[in-house]
């Protein structure tokens, strides 16, 4: 696993690079949209 840039999110790659999962944790657990506004990033 790799702790990206500013520690919002963890990378973590299986076979190469076939596939990765995010482990998703905001800093403020209970703000709206903060999911959409981080996955931005990927579009």
């Amino acid at each position: 696993p790799k702790l990206m840039e500013g520690g919002n999110y963890i990378k973590e790659g299986r076979d190469s690079a076939k596939s990765t999962c995010l482990i998703f944790s905001p800093k403020k657990e209970d703000e709206i949209g903060s999911l959409g506004r981080y996955l931005q990033l990927f579009a």
